[in-house]
């Protein structure tokens, strides 16, 4: 059972939309996770809240040793009438996958504990005179992201006379989706960033990335579309959580008595580019001036092991195209690995011939 999780309330303002006193509870990235008994603590908040919308956005089960009993238990305890949707993450995609069978069943119970299953589909409700049209975007096994032009393969056209709503447990999608019309994403994925740092903010990401675009909290894009990311309530690696509490999100849509709106502005990303902008001048550099004296007859060892780790480092600094669009995730993870190791080589390297 898990120690606990906290409790953010999130204050979302759209001045162009009609809708107003909306609320939402967002869940996200459950992982077979228990707070109480059956899952009571979860429930109880949710209960008190009062939603009008249930958003469950996706790795609510693991796909290596399910036991889907902890999200039954946490749907049986939902006491709440009102809409309850989800989305697929990767976890429930290679579940799926890896047995078929078993996944119907449990998606079987979910639904059947009035739980409507988004496949890549959406469904429409009206609340408080508003029309809603809530989509839910199956996040693939391996392989991130996607263009306006596959949204819109896999989900239609958006309707932006009424108020978009789409689950997508990757917030990598976030940027084409709110080009395709989202009003709000909800996403997961990431926990957080795992660590989080002073300034920079989440650290890691499931996709073997540092520093990752987004981490947790509220986004905005061009102005209009936001994204809430949770840092979910499980996972793999949340013993090694550090400044990043597991949460569930209690969203108020355009409601008076709402919090204040949080939107973050990550920074993260501006740094990590400059960074690599300099690693790589710096690295051609490297090359530059191995190759003079190279040329003059001169070869010494560390010369030759500088130049040769210059250009695997800008090799693992922009790889092919083939391995960044992968649907192998196996072949992010070793590039990850790679870059981590050569650059560090690198590092040592120049140092060592500098000294």
């Amino acid at each position: 059972m898990n120690k606990g999780f906290e409790i953010n309330r999130v204050g979302i303002n759209y001045e162009l939309k009609s809708i107003k006193n909306l609320k939402i509870a967002h869940i996200s990235d459950l992982h077979n996770s228990c707070f109480g008994h059956q899952n009571i603590d979860l429930a109880t908040e949710i209960n008190n809240f009062e939603p009008d919308i249930i958003a469950f956005s996706g790795d609510m089960v693991n796909h290596n040793h399910v036991n889907p009993i902890p999200f039954i238990d946490l749907l049986k305890n939902i006491n709440v009438k009102c809409p309850m949707y989800f989305c697929l993450g990767n976890h429930e995609i290679r579940f799926r996958r890896l047995d078929h069978e078993g996944y119907d069943d449990i998606m079987s119970q979910i639904t059947s504990l009035g739980v409507k299953l988004l496949d890549d589909e959406h469904d429409s409700i009206n609340i408080n005179g508003a029309d809603i049209n809530i989509y839910g975007l199956a996040t693939v096994a391996s392989g991130y992201g996607s263009s306006v032009k596959s949204i819109t393969k896999r989900i239609g056209s958006c309707d932006k006379s009424a108020f978009n709503i789409v689950l997508a447990h990757s917030p990598s999608w976030f940027d084409s989706l709110a080009e395709w019309g989202a009003d709000l994403v909800l996403s997961g994925h990431v926990h957080g960033g795992i660590i989080k740092m002073p300034v920079l903010g989440g650290l890691l990401s499931p996709e073997c990335s540092v520093l990752p675009k987004y981490d947790s909290g509220l986004f905005e894009y061009n102005n209009h579309s936001k994204m809430y990311l949770s840092s979910g309530l499980g996972g793999t690696l949340d013993n090694f959580r550090y400044k990043n509490p597991r949460e569930i999100a209690l969203i108020y849509v355009n409601c008076s008595s709402a919090p204040k709106e949080k939107v973050r502005k990550r920074i993260a990303t501006d740094i990590k580019f400059s960074l690599k902008i300099l690693l790589t001048f710096i690295m051609i550099l490297t090359i530059i001036f191995s190759f003079i004296p190279m040329s003059l007859g001169y070869a010494d060892k560390t010369i030759v092991v500088n130049l040769v780790l210059s250009i695997l480092g800008i090799m693992s600094l922009y790889p092919p195209k083939f391995i960044v669009n992968s649907r192998i995730f196996a072949m992010k993870e070793i590039l990850f690995i790679l870059r981590v190791i050569v650059i560090t080589a690198y590092i040592i390297s120049t140092i060592i011939f500098i000294f």
